[in-house]
């Protein structure tokens, strides 16, 4: 008043999730207080801690809302609920320490700016249902599992997928328009018989082999090559698999001394004509 001036200041402070520890004493219902050391059932601002525990736990009803979950040792199974991760995390979900992720019911990892899934060290099993996140990795020791009616979708913009432990696709996977240059896979990477890989706008670079007994699909390529094969690495077609490639912008394959095996069929398709048919050796 008078002429004095009267200022109101908001400061916005990031608090990082409060961890909550699994202990699975009493039985394996996520949402059962007395499963957890806090006495808490985590919330959407909280970070899930899941080691070795007497029972795994287990979301089969309803809605979990997390900040983040981290696998460590323990198991986490996702049934007929849905884990929904909210918060701008480092990463969503961590798998270390021989953890287990056993999916079967619908599960989200969203708003993530770095890594969506994480498989450090253990086994990531996409056994029904659908998952979508921005972004998979899977390191050496970890490997993900996409089984037959599964169908896991990375997200437009996101990290892509780099696979650098095994991994096995009877189900379908994803990958949309990312800002990484390219899906890695410096590890086997088998597509079988009822398995499908299809990716939008990326390159597809293998530094270890790749078996497709299912389909393989690369539509409008991105980054200048869509298939880059190096000296030990092989792109494997087997009896009744087949390869499509879309390349609207001329670009195709990057031979760079890989080899390609084919017993099934395998469809270069240019967009201005009716496409080719490559055999094997005539790349």
């Amino acid at each position: 008043l008078g002429g004095s001036g009267y200022y109101l200041v908001l400061t916005c402070i990031t608090v990082a999730p409060e961890a909550l520890t699994w202990t699975g004493a009493e039985d394996s219902n996520w949402g059962n207080v007395n499963n957890w050391a806090e006495g808490v059932v985590p919330g959407a601002t909280d970070a899930a801690i899941i080691p070795p525990a007497p029972n795994p736990a287990v979301v089969n009803t309803g809605f979990a809302r997390v900040a983040s979950i981290e696998v460590t040792g323990g198991e986490l199974s996702v049934a007929g609920g849905t884990i929904l991760i909210v918060q701008n995390q480092p990463t969503g979900i961590t798998v270390s320490d021989g953890g287990i992720v056993p999916v079967s019911g619908p599960l989200q990892v969203t708003g993530q700016p770095g890594t969506g899934i994480l498989v450090e060290d253990g086994q990531f099993t996409v056994a029904g249902g659908s998952t979508t996140a921005s972004s998979i990795v899977v390191d050496a020791a970890g490997a993900l599992t996409v089984a037959e009616g599964a169908e896991v979708t990375l997200e437009d913009d996101g990290g892509g997928l780099t696979l650098g432990g095994p991994t096995q696709l009877d189900g379908d996977l994803f990958v949309g328009l990312n800002t990484a240059p390219a899906t890695q896979v410096s590890a086997r990477l088998t597509v079988g018989p009822t398995g499908l890989l299809a990716l939008d706008q990326t390159c597809l670079l293998l530094l270890d082999s790749l078996g497709v007994a299912g389909e393989l699909t690369v539509e409008d390529p991105e980054f200048g090559g869509i298939l880059s094969l190096g000296p030990n690495d092989y792109l494997d077609i087997q009896a009744g698999g087949s390869c499509t490639i879309t390349r609207p912008n001329n670009t195709g394959l990057s031979y760079n001394g890989g080899t390609a095996r084919e017993a099934g069929r395998q469809s270069i398709i240019d967009g201005a004509d009716e496409g080719e048919i490559f055999d094997a050796g005539t790349w």
